[in-house]
């Protein structure tokens, strides 16, 4: 399982050190499944920006599950955006986007145990919208 936290900030510049930070890691696996939570941010990518990487090639498998955990309008709707232009661009595997980080969670089938110290703070601390989101690609 691949956690990554973003927070105030989600620029292009972040992405690309994140997908390097990957590849350079010896644990690394294109199988794994991914948990993203997006929480607390004053900067976004563009529109443009979100294209640009829907287009790119995924440095993961196609049955890899990636659950994207949003705590705003703004976030669910620029990650739908992003969803979108993953499935015109015929990126395959499968992405939901979700409000409730227990309902993704449960959709990778992991324990909330399992979740690094930080994150379990996280989800504990926070009021989060009881309504998941479910889209697939």
């Amino acid at each position: 399982m691949v956690f990554t936290e973003v927070w105030e900030s989600l620029g292009r510049q972040d992405v690309d050190a994140h997908r390097t930070a990957l590849r350079n890691d010896p644990d690394f696996s294109p199988t794994l499944d991914r948990l993203l939570l997006i929480h607390d941010l004053d900067q976004v990518l563009k529109p443009s920006e979100l294209k640009a990487l829907a287009k790119g090639q995924s440095m993961f498998d196609s049955d890899s599950k990636l659950a994207i955990v949003v705590d705003s309008d703004l976030a669910f709707g620029l990650i739908r955006l992003y969803q979108s232009y993953r499935e015109i661009h015929g990126v395959h595997g499968e992405m939901r986007v979700f409000r409730d980080p227990f309902a993704a969670m449960s959709w990778l089938a992991i324990q909330p145990s399992e979740l690094p110290a930080r994150w379990l703070a996280i989800v504990e601390k926070r009021v989060w919208k009881s309504v998941s989101e479910r889209s697939d690609s």
